[in-house]
């Protein structure tokens, strides 16, 4: 029994050895990093995608809502502006709310992701919101 046990020793020391040296850890190494970068760079696309998508919604709702502001200045319907504004930039009109000095429009965006389309069956919108102060020349 004592023999079996010291010829285990042995071949532990020699397995043990083998990933001593330093190519060994170099490839152990270069294996796992390889294997984290193939299953989050995934993942990494979609985040950058969401973020994407959210700074184009907040543009969209930037630009309707100056454009609308504008158009009220001028007395116009701003929402039909709005809305055209919105459509240019690739987004979806939400809401409207207009009084005599703001303007307030929520658009809205679908995020098309790559990875995570294949886990969610549904689609998802992002919504951004953004106000915009009216100021007539004339009421200083």
């Amino acid at each position: 029994m004592r023999i079996l046990n010291r010829g285990l020793i042995i071949k532990l020391r020699k397995f043990i050895k083998k990933f001593n040296s330093q190519i060994g850890n170099v490839t152990i190494l270069s294996i796992t990093i390889t294997i984290v970068l193939i299953v989050f760079t995934p993942f990494i696309i979609d985040v950058a995608i969401l973020f994407k998508t959210r700074a184009d919604a907040k543009s969209a709702s930037d630009a309707a809502s100056l454009a609308a502001a504008q158009e009220i200045l001028f007395l116009e319907d701003g929402e039909n502006i709005a809305k055209a504004i919105a459509e240019k930039n690739s987004a979806k009109l939400v809401s409207y709310f207009a009084n005599d000095n703001e303007v307030i429009v929520t658009t809205s965006k679908i995020a098309n992701f790559i990875f995570i389309d294949s886990f969610i069956k549904d689609t998802i919108e992002i919504k951004a919101t953004s106000s915009s102060e009216v100021k007539f020349p004339w009421s200083e």
